[in-house]
């Protein structure tokens, strides 16, 4: 009996060793998959100068008109696509 548990404990200790490893090769590879690529796996958050230009650039298109409301785009999808907006 105290064979078969020392056999078992053991398998388990190499199926964990095992388990890390494959675990730490596909990080491995991802991040290599990462550089030839160059998409990463977690995309980074943005930075405030990131935001800063996204939100310029909303309302530069709100000032000249190339953007639409809801109730607009609600009506033309009515218009076009009756049979949905029922």
């Amino acid at each position: 009996m105290q064979k078969r548990l020392e056999f078992f404990v053991k398998k388990q200790a190499m199926s964990t060793a095992e388990k890390t490893a494959k675990e730490h090769a596909s990080y491995v590879d991802a991040e290599s998959e990462e550089e030839q690529t160059g998409i990463l796996a977690e995309p980074e958050p943005f930075t405030m100068e990131d935001i800063n230009r996204r939100l310029d650039m909303a309302e530069a298109d709100m000032k000249a008109g190339r953007t639409m409301s809801c109730e607009s785009v609600h009506e033309q999808l009515e218009q076009r696509f009756p049979w949905l907006c029922e």
